[in-house]
């Protein structure tokens, strides 16, 4: 019975660290062979007062076939991002979202998307006053 116990603790372990190194936002893959054309890469919301949100939408062009963001990563809750594929030679929306509770100071958070073919790193950043 000791086994048993120990391998379904080992099990769920498994399990958990599986979950935990996945980003909400994973998608099954497609086939998605282009790659993203953005102009800007940066977003600064300016002075925000703590505890606001802002948001702003970028714009990507699907160049050399279809893009399908598969996989987002960030390295705070405070940043929410919800993006659109696009086909060949369309337009794509990445919508960004900047949640301050809690939040004083400089902020500068990096956001990484994936598709297939392409990696993208976003950068937002915000000062955040009292």
């Amino acid at each position: 019975m000791r086994n048993i116990g120990k391998i379904a603790v080992l099990a769920i372990a498994a399990s958990l660290a599986s979950c935990a190194s996945k980003s909400a936002n994973d998608k099954a893959p497609t086939e998605s062979k282009g790659s993203m054309q953005i102009d800007n890469i940066i977003v600064d919301f300016g002075d925000v007062p703590s505890g606001d949100v802002v948001g702003t939408t970028l714009h990507y062009k699907a160049v050399g076939g279809s893009v399908a963001i598969s996989r987002i990563e960030k390295n705070c809750p405070c940043v929410d991002v919800r993006t659109t594929d696009a086909d060949e030679n369309a337009q794509g929306d990445i919508y960004i979202i900047l949640d301050t509770h809690g939040l004083m100071g400089k902020e500068v958070q990096p956001v990484q998307l994936y598709s297939a073919n392409d990696t993208v790193e976003i950068i937002i950043s915000a000062h955040i006053n009292n």
